[in-house]
């Protein structure tokens, strides 16, 4: 029940329930969408104020004309973060299932929660002090040595890292090693691991040598429970999560292999200690990742390995989808209009003129992109802000660095 408040964007309020509004909640998917592509609430702000997305429409105090704020990072942060977006209410510390339909996936949402914190400033408050590393004891280098879980201070604001032995025990003498921030990696292996969760046909199999089909169907649903329990736990709870279903991390070189204990997780998720097996127990995960410095900073930040593996840049290939979208359905006899067809994908007419060009890129380009070939700096925020695309196929190529 709706308990009173600001109504989120993309409901109304109808016999204190929360009903979807179609108009708005099209707006709160396509705000999700664009954010897991640009991958910035910074330029999801500059992007939705180009397209001229606003906030609900409100009166003044003192009753006089409504007045239609623009999205801030504030709002987007707000929106990007609400679990109500899932079909759930948040009262102070904890998430409950609410009564109301949700607006985007569970998928989505995680997804969302997952990019966001790893773009976490670090926040200064006693709960940044004691906030717990997740992978303590499990991350191992190369040569099978332990990384140490460390903070450093700085101005009042704690900062958490991985780091190899020697810069322990040296001082930082030297410049072999690792020296990691603990967000951006734990990122990289909760994203990972929700990955595992999601794939109930990989999970079914390794439960089926202990559990019959009724014990299955429980075990799926425990873990969409610990999936959707996860966007709200604790870094100690998630922790020991962890500590239970993954044997041993190694980073090296641009790959991170985890080594997952299916029979731990089995375990976890039919709810019993399982009987003495001589099958195969661990399965070894690998993680494509890349590493960049930060400016002139001397922190490493880790990705997700898209840019600097060559695997497709599902944003990327998102991109030319909407723009041959968008044309097909302008040149199909329809006689739609830009507003038209713009409507009818629930985005904006801005959208719609911004991407249209890009149905036109040569043919070898676009097929380079779907096979994830294209050079390493053109990511799908940078392609979609090129304003001036040349016509010519060669001109295309030696603009965007084919």
């Amino acid at each position: 029940m709706w308990m009173g408040g600001v109504v989120p964007l993309g409901y109304r309020v109808e016999y204190r329930k929360l009903v979807i509004d179609e108009t708005e909640a099209q707006k709160v998917r396509h705000i999700f969408a664009r954010y897991l592509a640009l991958k910035s609430v910074r330029d999801l702000v500059d992007e939705v104020s180009a397209d001229g997305l606003s906030t609900r429409t409100r009166q003044r105090k003192d009753g006089s004309v409504a007045v239609t704020l623009p999205f801030g990072r504030g709002n987007l942060y707000h929106l990007l973060s609400n679990p109500i977006y899932i079909g759930k209410i948040r009262h102070k510390e904890q998430v409950y299932d609410g009564e109301h339909e949700p607006i985007v996936t569970l998928a989505t949402f995680e997804e969302a929660q997952t990019l966001l914190a790893s773009q976490a400033p670090r926040r200064r408050n006693q709960s940044n002090v004691t906030q717990a590393h997740l992978l303590t004891g499990l991350l191992f280098d190369e040569a099978g040595e332990k990384l140490r879980s460390v903070h450093a201070n700085k101005q009042g604001v704690r900062y958490r890292y991985y780091v190899s032995k020697q810069f322990v025990d040296e001082r930082r003498k030297g410049s072999e090693g690792w020296r990691l921030p603990a967000p951006a990696l734990e990122s990289v292996v909760e994203h990972r691991l929700n990955r595992i969760l999601s794939d109930q046909a990989q999970l079914s199999d390794w439960i089926r040598q202990w559990a019959d089909s009724g014990e299955i169907q429980a075990a799926m649903r425990r873990v969409e429970e610990l999936r959707s329990r996860w966007v709200s736990d604790t870094a100690d709870a998630k922790r020991s999560l962890l500590q239970k279903v993954v044997r041993k991390i190694t980073l090296k070189p641009g790959s991170l292999t985890i080594e997952l204990d299916h029979r731990s997780l089995s375990e976890l998720l039919l709810d019993r200690t399982l009987p003495p097996n001589e099958g195969a127990q661990v399965t070894s995960i690998e993680c494509p990742i890349g590493m960049k410095r930060r400016g002139v900073e001397t922190r490493i930040v880790l990705t997700d390995g898209s840019n600097s593996s060559r695997e497709p840049d599902g944003a990327l290939i998102d991109l030319l989808r909407r723009a041959h979208l968008y044309l097909g359905q302008l040149t199909d006899g329809a006689n739609r209009t830009l507003t038209e067809v713009a409507m009818l994908n629930g985005t904006v007419t801005s959208e719609v003129s911004r991407l249209l060009p890009f149905a036109f890129l040569a043919p070898k380009i676009a097929a380079n992109i779907v096979a994830g070939d294209q050079p390493v700096q053109l990511t799908a925020h940078r392609l979609s802000r090129w304003s001036d695309l040349p016509l010519a196929w060669a001109d295309q190529a030696a603009l965007l660095g084919f």
